[in-house]
């Protein structure tokens, strides 16, 4: 089994409304057949309910995720550090959210990797 550590760095792309990062791994040996997938989490968020068992409440979450996406496959990382890019929420705030890559061996198997960064510039 490989032992893989995933580098993030992130870049935002203000503009674009986009985040583009790399992701490289270390291994001795070949990398597995896995899935890469990132997830855009607010740290932070609230919601005032207006109906129903918790009306008139005001409630806090933590790591509320924004954006599940699959990006790549595992093995494809072993020749270099590829660039990705996601899509940003319109609604997001940057400033309180972060970017975590995790690579998954194929068919929900074992975590291989995971990585959190600051999605803030």
């Amino acid at each position: 089994m490989a032992n893989i550590e995933a580098g993030v760095a992130a870049d935002l792309i203000a503009e674009l409304n986009h985040i583009g990062f790399s992701v490289s791994a270390t291994s001795a040996s070949p990398l597995p057949k896995g899935d890469l997938y990132a997830v855009l989490v607010e740290n932070t968020a609230s919601t005032d309910v207006h109906g129903g068992e918790n009306k008139g409440r005001h409630l806090d979450h933590v790591s509320v995720v924004r954006l599940l996406q699959r990006i790549g496959k595992l093995e494809k990382i072993g020749s270099g550090s590829p660039v990705f890019q996601i899509k940003v929420p319109s609604d997001a705030n940057l400033a309180d959210m972060s970017l975590i890559v995790f690579a998954q061996d194929l068919d929900q198997g074992p975590i291989r990797g995971v990585i959190s960064t600051s999605a803030k510039q």
